[in-house]
């Protein structure tokens, strides 16, 4: 079979056998990572990602066009080769990134700091080794580093003994990523997320030359949320609207969380007659959405905004090494 006519998921289930000799250490190193660390069938698009269109149109900029359209960036300027996403917690980051993957039709490798120290504490030059060999041979390939602050200088914890496979680790990354991503014919892609980007110190940051702002959304996008969790008749309703307004310094994760707690607004009068049989499950109609404004508004008095508060210190960040349409 050409390279042509692989299909993407019998590309990600390549042997790897050819990489390392079978039964060294780094044939197992490479068999972990491709069982754990590889996700397959993300299956999450653009159209999944609600709001947050500066957000997207920014990444098919910095990564889907030039996967695309790699002959438009074949010239001495070349395509971005990585990009940091940046904002309070709940915004959206982690599903930007698994968009980006599925729309790419690339490998996707999900890093955290929890699948890095906890199994290869000692060992993080040979996994790194091992991560940019199979980058190379699962292309095109996103590497995404979740909670990227772990492994920085800046990072308060950085001093620490227990610190020293994230210095181990940061070390051998730069120098593999040095290599790997200067690879102009090379589609991988370096994708990391922060909650704290003040955390990030200058020589990880200048990898990372696209960054993106993923903020509290702005009322257009607290809408076209909300309008995801209820029914149709109520998209277009004043008490909508007014919702969208209201909820202000609400994050994406908020304002699931405050769906969420309107659903149960919705079932509690059922439960009773749920737990005496006066009725079945069968009888209430549950198409998943919230049938009533009532229900949401007063989800409101128990479900508050978590990062409203802390806001102005990522528009700083910003304003300083961010980056904007």
């Amino acid at each position: 079979m050409s390279d042509e006519t692989i299909t993407d998921n019998e590309r990600l289930l390549r042997p790897i056998g050819d990489l390392y000799p079978h039964g060294s250490e780094l044939k197992e190193i490479a068999d972990v990572i491709s069982r754990e660390i590889v996700q397959q069938k993300l299956n999450v698009h653009w159209d999944d990602v609600k709001g947050l269109k500066n957000c997207k149109t920014l990444l098919k900029e910095a990564i889907f066009y030039p996967m695309k359209y790699p002959n438009l960036f074949s010239g001495k300027l070349g395509s971005c080769k990585g990009v940091l996403l940046y904002g309070p917690p709940g915004t959206g980051k982690t599903m930007l990134a698994k968009a980006v993957a599925t729309e790419c039709q690339s490998t996707f490798f999900n890093i955290t700091s929890s699948s890095v120290i906890s199994k290869w504490r000692g060992d993080s030059e040979k996994y790194i080794r091992v991560l940019t060999d199979l980058a190379k041979h699962y292309a095109p390939t996103i590497i995404f580093i979740d909670e990227i602050d772990w492994t920085t200088t800046n990072n308060a914890d950085y001093g620490s003994s227990s610190s020293e496979p994230a210095r181990r680790f940061r070390a051998e990354l730069l120098a593999r990523l040095d290599g790997l991503l200067s690879m102009d014919n090379m589609n991988v892609i370096l994708l990391a997320a922060t909650n704290v980007p003040w955390n990030i110190d200058v020589a990880l940051l200048r990898r990372l030359e696209k960054r993106i702002f993923v903020d509290l959304p702005d009322e257009a996008s607290r809408l076209e949320i909300l309008r995801f969790y209820v029914r149709d008749d109520l998209h277009d309703s004043p008490e909508m609207f007014k919702l969208a307004q209201e909820t202000a310094g609400y994050s994406c994760a908020d304002l699931k969380l405050l769906c969420k707690e309107a659903w149960i607004n919705q079932l509690r009068p059922i439960w009773e007659s749920l737990e005496t049989k006066a009725i079945s499950v069968g009888d209430i109609r549950n198409d998943g959405l919230i049938g009533a404004m009532s229900h949401i508004t007063s989800a409101k008095h128990n479900v508050k905004p978590t990062t409203k508060h802390i806001s102005a210190q990522y528009i700083e960040w910003h304003k300083q090494f961010g980056c904007s349409k």
